[in-house]
């Protein structure tokens, strides 16, 4: 499970910084750019992160966390974490 802790570490230090960029840039954003460019650059980046997720992000539906950190520890590449491998030789949690 020392995969969960660093993972949770890394999304939430992500979060907050990622938040406090939009807080800081909004406002700016909306006086230089205008309320249509700044809502467009905005979703903008909302599509990039939802293709990055489509094409980068493993699934891992139902796989335990222990089955992924085996998988981790084994060398399997990230992109293919939820497959079969060493996680069907591992008891589901």
């Amino acid at each position: 499970m020392r995969i969960r802790a660093r993972g949770m570490c890394l999304a939430t230090a992500t979060s907050r910084l990622l938040n406090i960029f939009v807080a800081m840039s909004f406002l700016w954003l909306l006086d230089v750019a205008g309320t249509g460019t700044t809502f467009l650059i905005f979703a903008g980046a909302c599509l990039m992160a939802l293709v990055f997720s489509w094409f980068k992000v493993p699934e891992k539906k139902g796989r335990s966390l222990a089955q992924i950190e085996a998988n981790l520890l084994a060398g399997r590449p990230v992109r293919r974490l939820g497959d079969d491998w060493i996680a069907d030789a591992l008891p589901i949690y």
